[in-house]
């Protein structure tokens, strides 16, 4: 994994992304890589500082990031100083990474039990459907249309064959 890629690596993270915003550069996905590790509130809030003392960062922002968004992340974190935003940072991605797997986990569970839900159901249904009557079954052949059977009782997935009747109850050919 790239340097930058690593979600450990917030000061990198924050550099590079300074770096794309003042410059001007053409946002990549390495760019939107360092909003994406479940902390980009205090990446934007390091460059939002940042740029109180970088014109060029500054005059660039608005191009690159939403500046309602991150005025409002850094004012829920005014009271942490910058130079404690990557050990916050890394306890948030801890939490909601934490939060994420958490929720996997239900949808997990959840999808386990609608499955066996619908497994039971549609056993329960593929015997409904098997029971009844099937009031004619007919083979088509070089020779024709051939009788085969006629009035055939289903009970659970067993075929209860007619007896005598004249009916030919051997569609096998016995």
């Amino acid at each position: 994994m790239s340097r930058l890629n690593d979600p450990d690596n917030f000061r990198g993270r924050v550099n590079y992304a300074a770096h794309v915003i003042a410059y001007g550069r053409r946002p990549t996905r390495a760019f939107d890589n360092c909003f994406e590790n479940y902390d980009g509130d205090e990446v934007a809030t390091v460059i939002l500082r940042r740029a109180k003392n970088n014109a060029r960062l500054a005059a660039n922002l608005h191009r690159y990031l939403s500046l309602a968004s991150i005025e409002a992340a850094a004012e829920r974190l005014a009271d942490v100083p910058t130079r404690r935003l990557p050990e916050v940072a890394r306890q948030t991605r801890a939490r909601r990474t934490a939060e994420f797997d958490a929720w996997i986990e239900q949808q997990r569970a959840t999808d386990a039990v609608e499955v066996r839900e619908t497994i039971a159901d549609g056993v329960h249904r593929t015997d409904e459907r098997r029971e009844g009557l099937v009031s004619f079954i007919d083979r088509v052949d070089a020779e024709g249309r051939n009788e085969v059977a006629e009035a055939i009782a289903f009970e659970g997935r067993r075929a209860l064959f007619p007896k005598g009747g004249g009916t030919d109850c051997a569609p096998w050919g016995a």
